[in-house]
C-alpha cells in the first residue's frame, strides 16, 4: 500500500474529546461470548499452508551481494527441522520456518532435513552487482507519459522509455516523429536501457489547453518491429492559456513544496478543480498555493473555469448527518481544521457565500462566514461540544454543487444481542489480484500471500460484525485488483461509521525477518487516533502479539474525514510464527473479534 507521509492538520483537542467519550463507553468483554468459530470463519477462502519440506525463498539457487539472507520455507511441523546439522527453532504451528544466515564470498550451500525429507539451496555471494546474472528483455516498457501530463507550449521535454539495449526506437506525438537514442551504452545486448529524445511542445491553440493524445512508440529489435502506446496523454498549454486540473482520486494529498516529503497542506476530494501556477517534473503548484502529484489530477482541455460563484445555499439532513449545499459554478479546493468545538472550513476560489443558517442544524449553534478577499472564504462552525460531531466531508458534483457534510455520532443499539444494529462498517482487504502484497514465509507455492490472508480475515470479520447487527460494506469480496478509488468510493457514498483496511506487515530478506513481530495500526485524522489504538490493543492481545500501537503516518485509505478510518497491520508474515497464526482459522477468528470489540468500545 502506498504510504503518504504528512503533517497533521486537525487539532489534538478533538482527539482528547473523543478519547473521553470512548473511555466512558461500556467495555463489555464480548469476546468471552464468541464461541461460533466454525460458522464465522466459513468464508470459502483457503489459507492452508503446505506442510511438506520445501525452501520457498529463495525459490532457486541465486547470486547475491549481501552478507546475510533470511531463508524461508515450509516443513512438517511434527518432525524436527535441521539446516546443515543445526536444528531450526523459528517455526510456526504449521511448520513454516525462517533461518537467518551469514554468507561468505562464493557458494554457500544449505542442506535442510525434516524427518526423511531433504531439500537444499545454494546462495552464491559475489563481490558486487557487476557479477550478478544480468537479465535481458525483448519488450519496451515505461513509455512516457505514464499518466496525463501537461506542459507549456514551446517547452522542450524528453520523450523516453525503457527498451532492450541495441534496439532502434522512435516515438510519434501528434503526427511528429521523435527518434530516441540509448542514454548509456551497455556491454550486453538486450539489457534494459533508458532511451530518450527531445520534443518541443507545440502551441496548438494559444488560448486553450489541447490534448495531443497518447505517444506511440515503434521499436525494431532482433529483426522484429513492435508498437507500444503510452498510458497517459500529453497536453499542450497554449501560450495565453491557464491550465486547470481536476482531482481524480477520492483523497488527494497536497503539499507545501514541490515534493511529497514537504509539509502537508490539505486533501483534494474527487472532482476538485484549480488552476496551475507552476510545475516541476512530477508535481503541479495549484492556485491555492499547494502542490499536488501530477498523476492524481487530470488536465482539463479548452479554457475551463475554476472560480466558484455561489448563487444559493440549501440545507438537508437524514438519520446519519446533515449538509449545507452550495450551488455554484466550480468545485473549489478547501482546507479544514477541527479545533475543539469548532470546525473551520476554508474554501478557495469562492465568492458569493453570504450566510449559513445554524438554526436548522442539530450539531451547530453558530456559523460565521468570513470572506477574506481573493476568493478565500472561511466558514466557522461552532457546536456546544466536539462530541456532537463524528466527522465531516466536502463533496462535489459535475454541476458545480459543493456539499459540506457533517456526520452525527452513531449509537450502540439497545438490543444486547445485536449491539451494532444501525452501524455501517466498511472493510477493505488490502491488495488483491495481480497485487499480491507480501509473500509470507511460505512464498507463493507453499501458502497464501497477503492478498489472500487479508481477504479471508475481512470475510471472517464481516461474518462477526453482521452477527452483531452491523451493515458491512466490502471493498472487495474476491481476489481481484481494486483501485484506491474503489476501496473508498462506496464507503464514502454510504457514509460508513467506521473504515477498516486490513494488511500484513513484512520486512526484507537481508535482515533477520524472524524478529520483527506484533500489530500496529495507522491513522491520519485525529478523530481516528483512539479507534486505531483500540484496534491495535485488541488485535495484539487477542492473538498474543506485541502491541506496536497506533501510528500517525497515513496511507491513502485512511484519508477519510467523515468517520474513524484506520489501516491495520495484523502481524508480520515474514515471521513464521505470526504467518502461520494469521493463516489459521483461529487467528482470523481472534482478529475478527478484536475488530468488532474495538468498534463496540468506540460507541
Amino acid at each position: 500500500m502506498e504510504r503518504i507521509v504528512m503533517n497533521q492538520f486537525i487539532s489534538r483537542i478533538a482527539a482528547l474529546t473523543l478519547a473521553v467519550a470512548m473511555a466512558a463507553a461500556p467495555t463489555t468483554a464480548y469476546a468471552a461470548n464468541y464461541n461460533d468459530m466454525d460458522s464465522v470463519t466459513n468464508t470459502g477462502v483457503s489459507t492452508k499452508v503446505s506442510q511438506k519440506l520445501a525452501v520457498q525463498k529463495p525459490a532457486q539457487d541465486i547470486k547475491v551481494t549481501s552478507a546475510t539472507y533470511y531463508i524461508t520455507g515450509t516443513s512438517n511441523p511434527n518432525e524436527s527441522l535441521y539446516v546443515n546439522g543445526q536444528q531450526v527453532t523459528n517455526r510456526g504451528k504449521y511448520g513454516s520456518f525462517g533461518v537467518f544466515v551469514s554468507l561468505e564470498l562464493g557458494d554457500n550451500v544449505f542442506n535442510f532435513q525434516n524427518g526423511d525429507a531433504t531439500d537444499s539451496v545454494t546462495l552464491t555471494r559475489v563481490a558486487s552487482a557487476a557479477y550478478l546474472d544480468v537479465s535481458t528483455t525483448s519488450y519496451l516498457t515505461n513509455p512516457f507519459p505514464t499518466y496525463d501530463n501537461a506542459f507549456p507550449a514551446g517547452k522542450t521535454i524528453k520523450i523516453k522509455c525503457v527498451a532492450p539495449s541495441g534496439a532502434s526506437v522512435s516515438a510519434n506525438v501528434g503526427g511528429q516523429t521523435v527518434y530516441l537514442s540509448q542514454d548509456v551504452s551497455t556491454a550486453k545486448k538486450g539489457v534494459a536501457a533508458n532511451f530518450s529524445g527531445s520534443y518541443t511542445v507545440p502551441n496548438s491553440n494559444a488560448n486553450q489547453t489541447v490534448n495531443l493524445g497518447k505517444v506511440t512508440y515503434t521499436m525494431n529489435y532482433n529483426g522484429k518491429t513492435s508498437t507500444y502506446t503510452s498510458a497517459g496523454n500529453l497536453f499542450s498549454i497554449g501560450s495565453g492559456a491557464t491550465l486547470v486540473v481536476k482531482a481524480n482520486q477520492n483523497a488527494t494529498a497536497t503539499y507545501a513544496k514541490g515534493d511529497t516529503s514537504s509539509n502537508f497542506v490539505s486533501i483534494l476530494r474527487m472532482g476538485t478543480t484549480d488552476r496551475v501556477i507552476g510545475q516541476n517534473d512530477t508535481m503541479y503548484q495549484l492556485g491555492m498555493g499547494a502542490w499536488v502529484s501530477k498523476n492524481l489530477v487530470t488536465p482539463q482541455t479548452g479554457a475551463p473555469g475554476y472560480w466558484n460563484e455561489v448563487s444559493s445555499i440549501g440545507f438537508d439532513s437524514d438519520s446519519k448527518g446533515e449538509k449545507y449545499i452550495l450551488e455554484g459554478t466550480a468545485n473549489a479546493p478547501f482546507t479544514a481544521e477541527w479545533n475543539g468545538n469548532k470546525v473551520i472550513l476554508t474554501l478557495y476560489n469562492t465568492t458569493g457565500v453570504g450566510s449559513l443558517n445554524a438554526e436548522v442544524s442539530n450539531i451547530f449553534t453558530d456559523i460565521t462566514v468570513n470572506n477574506k478577499g481573493n476568493g478565500v472564504c472561511e466558514i466557522t462552525f461552532t457546536m456546544p461540544s466536539a462530541s456532537n460531531l463524528w466527522g465531516y466531508n466536502v463533496e462535489y458534483n459535475e454541476e458545480g454543487e459543493t456539499t459540506l457534510y457533517f456526520k452525527y455520532p452513531p449509537k450502540k443499539s439497545s438490543d444486547s444481542d445485536r449491539p451494532l444494529k444501525g452501524i455501517t462498517v466498511a472493510l477493505d482487504a488490502g491488495h488483491g489480484g495481480t497485487d499480491v502484497g507480501a509473500l509470507g514465509t511460505a512464498g507463493v507455492k507453499g501458502g497464501p500471500t497477503e492478498n489472500t490472508l487479508t481477504l479471508a480475515t475481512v470475510l471472517t470479520t464481516k461474518n462477526r460484525l453482521e452477527s452483531l447487527g452491523a451493515k458491512v460494506i466490502l471493498a472487495r469480496n474476491k481476489d481481484t485488483y481494486t483501485t484506491n478509488n474503489a476501496r473508498m468510493g462506496e464507503a464514502m457514498e454510504e457514509k460508513a461509521d467506521f473504515f477498516v483496511s486490513l494488511h500484513c506487515n513484512s520486512v526484507g530478506v537481508t535482515v533477520d525477518a524472524g524478529k520483527p513481530s506484533g500489530t500496529e495500526v495507522y491513522y491520519y485524522e485525529d478523530l481516528s487516533k483512539n479507534f486505531a489504538a483500540a484496534i491495535s490493543e485488541k488485535v495484539a492481545s487477542y492473538n498474543g502479539r506485541t502491541n506496536r500501537g497506533a501510528k500517525y503516518s497515513a496511507y491513502r485509505v485512511t484519508l477519510n474525514s467523515y468517520a474513524p478510518s484506520v489501516l491495520v497491520e495484523m502481524g508480520f508474515i515474514s515471521n513464521p510464527v505470526e504467518y502461520d497464526e494469521i493463516c489459521s482459522p483461529e487467528g482470523q477468528f481472534k482478529t475478527a473479534n478484536a475488530v468488532a470489540d474495538a468498534i463496540l468500545a468506540s460507541l
